[in-house]
């Protein structure tokens, strides 16, 4: 959403709207992308690897990004991963609006929140500050969805569902858990007026 302000997205969840490495292929010939940004948790890295590896086929210089949990948690590899040009780690709205406007001129020195190689060497840019303010940032692009349907649980009593967002971080430090990695040990939350608001606007578009 944050990039579809300045930019033309288009969204593809390969286990719902693609299935196969030559369905994959046809998505990314047909769209030939100026950049391509992947997410993944440690499940499904592998795949990312694989996507990464079919936008290389199809043009070498059409930049990859990983980001999502993983990446947060295990940027180290991911960065020696050849096919991901960039790694972003945790929140990325600013910084992925950030990192693709400047994908022309090169100039990622002032982007904190990624990591990314330059002249053989891996660049390690500290994580970017968290956003305070999370009524700022714009609704999820639900419209990209393709098919909604495919996403609401068995147990759902009416439908059609979509999970919202309303807080991040927590300031427990559960072994168990990533989030204090991720989103940090700060409670930040949505104004009550930006969630109903949300709400609405789910419910009428």
């Amino acid at each position: 959403a944050v990039l579809e302000k300045e930019h033309k997205v288009a969204l593809y969840d390969y286990d719902i709207d693609i299935l196969t490495n030559k369905r994959l292929k046809q998505v990314i010939s047909s769209e030939n992308p100026d950049v391509v940004g992947l997410t993944a948790n440690t499940v499904s890295i592998k795949s990312a690897r694989e996507i990464a590896s079919a936008v290389k086929e199809h043009d070498k210089s059409v930049p990859v990004m990983i980001g999502g949990i993983h990446a947060t948690m295990d940027p180290d590899n991911c960065i020696n991963v050849p096919n991901f040009d960039f790694v972003i780690r945790s929140e990325a709205e600013y910084t992925i609006l950030n990192l693709v406007n400047h994908l022309s001129d090169g100039n990622f020195d002032d982007i904190d929140g990624i990591w990314y190689r330059k002249n053989g060497e891996v660049i390690k840019k500290p994580e970017g500050a968290k956003i305070e303010n999370l009524d700022e940032l714009p609704f999820p692009a639900r419209h990209l969805i393709r098919k909604p349907g495919a996403y609401i649980p068995i147990d759902a009593r009416r439908r059609p569902v979509t999970p919202m967002m309303t807080s991040r971080g927590c300031p427990a430090r559960c072994n168990f858990c990533c989030t204090k990695n991720n989103l940090g040990l700060k409670f930040r939350y949505r104004s009550p007026d930006n969630v109903v608001a949300e709400m609405e606007h789910s419910i009428e578009k």
